[in-house]
């Protein structure tokens, strides 16, 4: 009978804390959340995860987009759908003609899976013709799509919206593919 009378106080302890833990880790949970709901968003801090946001910038030459990178650059930062990306480069304009979209692509370092192509959806429009110079209005939308290779050193996007892996890494690494994912 005290064996039994011990274990039933044991569990009832044991039970007991672990409520109390659990009620603990609840109420810090709560705090955290208002914490964060309260405090102030640094101006810094105008990232978007908005599908909504667009910006505009003007380019000189579509197939040169060298003179504007960094405000490319500038835009993809502040998408929070990119963060973990970094050191952006071969930034170009592509116009595919099977669905008549055009886009911005560009490959980052990703700190998951090494290297990802990105393009960001655009609608460009002529908005000075001189006669040997042109100047287009790019707007840059939120909506984006990634490649990001699994044994796959280089992915590429295919006229039809996905992903095709031109550059497998190892013959012993398994197979070789690019995983795609689109964000808006």
């Amino acid at each position: 009978m005290k064996k039994i009378m011990l274990l039933l106080m044991g569990f009832l302890v044991f039970f007991s804390c672990s409520e109390d833990n659990a009620d603990t880790l609840q109420k810090q949970s709560i705090e955290k959340n208002l914490d964060l709901e309260s405090s102030d968003p640094s101006p810094s801090s105008d990232r978007f995860a908005s599908c909504d946001y667009v910006t505009d910038i003007t380019v000189s030459d579509l197939g040169d987009l060298s003179a504007e990178e960094s405000t490319i650059i500038e835009h993809f930062n502040r998408n929070a759908l990119f963060d973990g990306l970094s050191n952006y480069s071969e930034i170009i304009y592509v116009y595919n003609d099977t669905n008549g979209k055009e886009f911005i692509e560009a490959i980052a370092d990703n700190e998951e899976s090494g290297l990802t192509t990105l393009r960001v959806e655009v609608q460009s429009q002529e908005v000075e013709s001189q006669s040997a110079s042109s100047r287009f209005m790019i707007s840059l939308s939120m909506s984006a799509d990634t490649c990001s290779g699994v044994n796959c050193s280089k992915c590429s996007f295919t006229k039809d919206g996905g992903c095709k892996c031109d550059k497998i890494g190892s013959i012993n690494g398994g197979a070789s593919y690019c995983n795609h994912s689109t964000s808006c």
